[in-house]
């Protein structure tokens, strides 16, 4: 069991809970030594498989990848706003360990990357050889960041599997700035990867939101969508970061895909008052889910007890290409502008969409109906089910049929 402290520390454990009525303590981190530069721990560390060299030898082990956590000088506003952090930042890098000793594989701080990174971190195996190569992250300076761990892993000489000398890192998008444009990513992108015109295409997705204050309203917060062109391996030449003169305003798409002739698109994140996305997004069958957490103005609340409300939640569903609509979530029979998001509850600050796979059904010789819900918070209906109008999944008509033969 891999866990760390976020407000409490930053200490990463480890427990052996092999017998759960005796856990014991197998490893900690602290910041210290190789790890000093790791602020609160608020990254979620990711199990993996990686292969890499020591000593000469080839391993292929149980890994951990977690961001290097969050400075807390970054509650106070007005820093956060001038986005000029101070030369001795806290949490500014990105690291591997072994998962059963806690060992240091492989870290990246300092450089170019001079903010914290408090969110998880996307990890992929581009090549599927079952060894994660590439690492996806955003910061807390509204940058994202694009890690290729093998960039020598075509060929045999001696650095082959050698993360410490092949990895490379570079700012894959440069989206943030000082005052309303001091957008920061406090969760991980998701990551969507399939063929579009006849090209295999790497889509990442994420929400901008200053988490330490989701009642900031100072920041003018985005969602972007983003392209990165070089999917299979790592560019020759590190490229320039996108920013959003590369990108779409989402309005202007009018239903159009921005592929091939754009990089990517942003919404601007309007409904309220400082609306923000504080949670990592979901994609799904075409379509970009994410929840967001907004001011708005206040309202009496139905508890005698409780003062007027004045935050709201939404979900958004939108077409992962166009930006637009793409499923009646507000189930009145159309699909139109009004149903790009939906307020869900106020109160609270909502997580990611989760994808809730139902029982199969109407099974017969030629398959079954397989569908597939969206629920977000707590809510006792689904925010897309298989009577949302262009919205349900049914993978039962997707998925190739699979027969086997009884002995």
């Amino acid at each position: 069991m891999f866990f760390g402290l976020r407000r409490g520390g930053n200490t990463y454990y480890a427990l052996n809970v092999t017998n759960p009525s005796q856990p014991s303590l197998a490893w900690q981190i602290k910041s210290e030594g190789v790890f000093s530069q790791l602020g609160e721990t608020w990254s979620k560390l990711t199990l993996a498989k990686l292969r890499y060299k020591k000593d000469g030898s080839t391993l292929f082990d149980n890994v951990l990848v977690f961001g290097g956590g969050y400075d807390n000088r970054l509650d106070d506003e007005g820093l956060a706003l001038s986005n000029n952090m101070p030369s001795n930042i806290k949490g500014n890098g990105v690291y591997i360990v072994n998962a059963k000793t806690g060992d240091l594989i492989w870290s990246y701080s300092g450089g170019d990357l001079k903010h914290s990174v408090p969110s998880s971190i996307r990890v992929l195996d581009i090549d599927r050889n079952g060894s994660i190569d590439r690492l996806y992250f955003g910061d807390t300076g509204g940058n994202i960041w694009r890690a290729d761990l093998n960039i020598d892993d075509t060929d045999d000489d001696a650095s082959l599997h050698d993360v410490t000398q092949d990895a490379r890192i570079h700012k894959f998008a440069q989206l943030g700035g000082n005052g309303a444009n001091a957008r920061k990513f406090f969760y991980e992108p998701d990551i969507a990867v399939f063929n579009h015109s006849g090209k295999s295409r790497l889509i990442i997705s994420i929400g901008s939101g200053y988490r330490s204050h989701p009642s900031n309203s100072a920041i003018k917060d985005r969602f972007y969508v983003l392209n990165d062109e070089n999917f299979f391996e790592a560019p020759s030449q590190t490229p320039s970061p996108l920013t959003e003169y590369h990108l779409v305003d989402s309005g202007s798409l009018n239903g159009e895909a921005f592929l091939p002739s754009r990089k990517g698109w942003f919404m601007r994140l309007s409904n309220g008052t400082g609306e923000k996305a504080l949670a990592s997004p979901l994609i799904f069958n075409n379509k970009v889910m994410f929840t967001t957490f907004t001011k708005v103005s206040p309202v009496p609340s139905t508890n005698a007890c409780l003062s007027a409300v004045d935050n709201q939640t939404r979900a958004y569903v939108l077409d992962l290409l166009t930006a637009s609509a793409t499923a009646d979530i507000d189930g009145d029979g159309n699909i139109n502008s009004n149903d790009e998001s939906v307020a869900i509850s106020s109160n609270e600050i909502l997580g990611t969409p989760q994808l809730v796979f139902n029982k199969p059904s109407n099974c017969t010789k030629e398959g079954c109906d397989h569908f597939v819900d969206v629920r977000v918070g707590d809510l006792s209906t689904a925010l897309i089910d298989k009577n949302t109008k262009n919205g349900g999944t049914n993978l039962g008509e997707q998925l190739p049929k699979v027969y086997w033969i009884s002995p």
